[in-house]
């Protein structure tokens, strides 16, 4: 909520909250933080 198209935002989990003491594919390993940098690209309504 409050973001407004373009806007960009970083999305912390940490590891007990992610994947906790499990690896995941090669590239997350077990008790690794995660960090998400997301773009809002759109606003879709239910009108679209």
């Amino acid at each position: 909520m409050g973001m407004k198209v373009g806007g960009k935002r970083k999305l912390f989990v940490p590891a007990h909250l992610a994947y906790g003491d499990r690896q995941i594919g090669e590239h997350i390993k077990a008790n690794s933080n995660l960090l998400f940098e997301i773009e809002l690209l759109e606003v879709l309504t239910r009108d679209d």
